[in-house]
């Protein structure tokens, strides 16, 4: 308490200063009923509300130092007549911290255990690309939160990169099944939207999003490290079976690396995806041809064709009642092909969906300012269709965990200037969506 002199002093009063007056109310209380002779003792002492007191006490150098106390009540009696209460005071913070580490300790070693489960299943050659992928794209993420802003740039200028990161490696983890991760990414794209509605940023507002990125980086350690050991394992031995990543031309290759690189894990996306919007899907990957994408352009056709379905999913299928009153089967198809088309490649994404309104881009661009009333009147159809791949254009009501933010498109079509390729866009109305993508294969890739 900080006073040489305790005799004669009030209890309550010398609480208030280390307690809030919620605490204190409920002492007093609790002090009331121990007064009572009719109420056991042993009966209460669980409802002791000071059994552990958090008090930030003032050290010599102006800082403070967070100590933990425990209150207990014992009653005194005199000729059986209870006449005081006897308060015992212990300093229990090595205790308390003590606790605090063991719970930390065995929250870790279940995180990792519960991670350990999902990526175990996961095929070995995948997984290590996506670390790889992951890695860099955190890396790329904190290069971007450390660079001190330079002439004629704003704070607001980190955000669309990072946005558009994020939401990248949220798709990769989706498609791995890895959904402890897709929340956490999600929760940092809710972190980086509330900053882009904002003005006039500083660097504090970005503090959120250091801290995100620090608890991520801390989550991809680990299941870099649980990786590694894993090849210590004898997969054989728990009925799975590790990746052989020594591959050839024949047709025997083809089929396993169009079923373990594309297959699975899109195929795992798309269930995911329609699940958590109560609809059904069918991936078909019979025309796409993974022998015709080099290497080096590998992982964008993949971006491209991960954006593209969860679009597809989200936006293009309908649910299965309203498939059946349309006159179609309850299970939305889903169709990815990509072959030769000259001395380029035709990536295609369909979905045999409720294809494009463009009333409804009208009133999405107006509502989310990407057009106004008068402009919109001027534009075309292929303009109006154009305003599907801005940035920040989304049709759906509300963001959600898949959709909502306006970046899915924005992210394809920077993909494929990626690779100097172009997009064209045909659709039916109520029948189907079909995205195609052109593009030249890289002359120098092995």
């Amino acid at each position: 308490f900080r006073k040489q002199k305790l005799a004669g002093q009030n209890f309550i009063d010398l609480l208030r200063p280390l307690v809030s007056e919620k605490d204190l109310d409920a002492v007093k209380e609790y002090t009331d009923i121990l007064f009572s002779p009719r109420v056991n003792e042993s009966l209460i002492a669980d409802l002791n509300p000071l059994d552990q007191v958090e008090v930030n006490l003032a050290t010599d150098n102006a800082l403070f130092e967070t100590r933990y106390f425990g209150f207990q009540f014992s009653r005194v009696e005199e000729n059986k007549e209870l006449n005081s209460l006897l308060v015992t005071v212990k300093d229990i913070t090595k205790q308390v911290q003590l606790a605090d580490q063991l719970k930390a300790a065995s929250e870790k070693s279940s995180k990792e255990i519960d991670m350990l489960l999902t990526i175990i299943h996961v095929d070995h050659g995948l997984l290590n690309d996506y670390l790889k992928a992951t890695g860099d794209g955190l890396n790329e993420v904190n290069v971007i939160l450390k660079s001190p802003v330079k002439n004629n740039e704003k704070l607001e200028d980190k955000l669309e990169p990072i946005f558009r990161i994020v939401h990248k490696l949220k798709g990769d983890s989706s498609a791995l099944g890895l959904d402890f991760l897709v929340e956490k990414f999600h929760s940092f794209e809710q972190d980086v939207a509330i900053l882009r509605d904002r003005n006039n940023l500083s660097g504090e507002d970005f503090l959120p999003l250091v801290v995100t990125l620090k608890q991520l980086i801390s989550d991809f350690f680990i299941i870099e490290n649980l990786t590694e050991k894993m090849k210590d394992i004898d997969l054989s031995a728990i009925g799975l079976k590790e990746a052989d990543n020594h591959g050839s031309d024949s047709a025997s290759d083809q089929t396993e690396i169009l079923e373990r690189y594309w297959k699975a894990p899109l195929t795992t996306l798309v269930e995911k995806i329609a699940d958590d919007y109560d609809k059904k899907a069918i991936l078909d990957l019979s025309e796409f041809d993974p022998l015709l994408v080099p290497s080096t352009q590998a992982e964008t056709v993949k971006d491209i064709v991960i954006q593209s379905l969860r679009n597809a999913v989200a936006h293009g299928l309908e649910t299965p009642g309203v498939r059946i009153s349309n006159g179609k089967s309850p299970e939305g198809k889903l169709k990815v092909s990509l072959a030769q088309n000259g001395k380029g490649l035709q990536l295609s994404v369909r979905d045999d969906g409720q294809g494009v309104d463009l009333d409804t881009i009208k009133e999405k661009a107006r509502t989310n300012g990407l057009a106004t009333e008068q402009q919109l009147s001027g534009m075309s159809r292929p303009q109006l269709l154009a305003l599907m791949f801005k940035q920040g254009f989304s049709t759906a009501n509300e963001a959600d965990i898949h959709a909502g933010r306006g970046v899915g498109l924005d992210l394809v079509k920077s993909k494929i200037h990626s690779l100097n390729g172009q997009i064209r866009l045909k659709y039916q109305s109520g029948s189907y969506t079909e995205f195609q993508f052109f593009f030249e294969p890289d002359a120098h890739a092995a």
